[in-house]
């Protein structure tokens, strides 16, 4: 049966969970920080990406795919 003292907290079982998860790079790279790195790029693939945007002879197929990327990667990755 479960006993109140053997139980974890919700923050202890947290910090638990991401100590056994790593991204791709290492065991010593903490989960959080490669998410942050993650974040930074999609941020500088906005920024180099979206002044093409607002050109009228930008071609529809990359206004798809950065419209793609901005909601389907971008913006998850921030909420």
């Amino acid at each position: 049966p479960n006993h109140p003292q053997l139980m974890k907290s919700p923050e202890q079982e947290a910090a638990t969970r991401e100590a056994e998860r790593h991204g791709c790079c290492c065991r010593r790279c903490k989960l959080r920080w490669e998410l942050y790195f993650a974040l930074g790029l999609d941020i500088i693939i906005l920024v180099v990406g979206a002044p093409p945007l607002g050109q009228a002879n930008s071609p529809v197929p990359y206004r798809v795919w950065l419209g793609f990327y901005l909601f389907a990667v971008v913006l998850p990755s921030i909420c």
